[in-house]
């Protein structure tokens, strides 16, 4: 009795370390897309430069299929995205006021 006690309980510990070690790749995996997704995403735009008139302006496009048709509608922040579009963000510096 207290041997199969013993062997469960091995067994259990090993299930649970194949586990953690199964969670733990994929914890590693997604901290590395979430990493290139940011590197993606930054731009380099210093402090300064986002607090001032300098700062580039985001044009925002989606595309969207519609009955086996591209549409293309240059959008804001808050427009609401479906599945299936796909998202264009294009900075342009603001020009310059004279």
């Amino acid at each position: 009795m207290k041997q199969q006690q013993t062997t469960l309980v091995d067994e259990q510990r090993i299930r649970a370390l194949a586990e953690l070690e199964t969670a733990t790749v994929r914890l590693s995996e997604i901290r590395g897309r979430m990493q290139n997704a940011n590197e993606k995403l930054h731009i380099a735009v210093s402090p300064t430069q986002l607090a001032s008139a300098e700062a580039p302006t985001p044009v925002i496009t989606v595309f969207r299929n519609v009955k086996d048709s591209w549409q293309e509608r240059e959008v804001d922040e808050s427009f609401e995205l479906q599945p299936g579009d796909v998202v264009e963000v294009a900075f342009k510096n603001k020009q310059p006021a004279e």
